[in-house]
């Protein structure tokens, strides 16, 4: 079953939602985490928020089925070493589509 969980931020912080997000996304699994332009997120977003990320990602177990499925709509390597880092240190966890 897919669910679409969003928050009013005239009543929250980012940070708040985006803990709010990952809460809702434990009770519901299995779950998705979407970030459709990781790239314009980052620009739109502190580091806070981005550390916030990071921590509810290291507060999920191995076992939980949550997925955090984004897309770099550019180089990889252009990414923010903090961002980059919630994918890992080898390329198994990414994926590289070309254009067709």
């Amino acid at each position: 079953m897919l669910r679409y969980f969003h928050t009013d931020p005239r009543f929250q912080t980012p940070e708040a939602a985006i803990v709010q997000l990952f809460v809702e996304a434990k009770r519901h699994q299995p779950s998705v985490v979407y970030i459709p332009s990781l790239t314009g997120w980052c620009a739109a977003v502190s580091e806070t928020s981005r550390t916030t990320v990071r921590a509810m990602l290291d507060s999920l177990a191995p076992t939980d089925p949550v997925l955090l499925l984004a897309v770099v709509d550019g180089a990889f390597s252009q990414l923010p070493r903090d961002v980059k880092a919630w994918f890992g240190p080898t390329k198994d966890n990414r994926v590289a589509l070309t254009r067709p």
